[in-house]
């Protein structure tokens, strides 16, 4: 494969993930690795943008997000999730979108920002974002 996933993709913080993406694509038919090249860029974009909510839960502001959340959800919803309480939502999407939100990072455009460092069709990045939005 030449090390065409390293050269043109995210890659997952996570090595064991890493490896197995690798894996995966030296595996497949050279007519869908592209596709699957480009799936694992975006989820692991999408995989590092929430996991930057998790670098500001050390601040105090964290609690007074998730109350600010659960006042921003559904009221079914908000049932749910305040009774699983703070701790377990801290890692719920949605949760972690509303953090980056708050913290102005917005995830279309650090998508875009980081994608476009790898992928120089515009074409490619819409489709990523088209995809994320449809998955949330």
């Amino acid at each position: 494969m030449n090390n065409i996933f390293v050269k043109t993709t995210m890659q997952h913080p996570n090595s064991e993930c890493q490896k197995k993406q690798e894996e995966i694509l030296r595996n497949c038919p050279e007519e869908l690795r592209e596709e699957y090249a480009r799936s694992f860029r975006c989820s692991n974009a999408v995989y590092i943008y929430h996991q930057l909510a998790n670098e500001s839960q050390a601040s105090e502001k964290m609690p007074a997000l998730y109350d600010e959340w659960l006042n921003s959800l559904p009221s079914k919803i908000a049932g749910i999730m305040k009774s699983r309480g703070f701790e377990q939502c801290k890692t719920v999407l949605s949760f972690t979108h509303f953090v980056n939100e708050h913290n102005n990072k917005n995830m279309n455009e650090w998508m875009k920002e980081h994608l476009s460092l790898l992928i120089t069709s515009m074409r490619t990045v819409s489709k990523c974002i088209n995809h994320i939005n449809h998955e949330q």
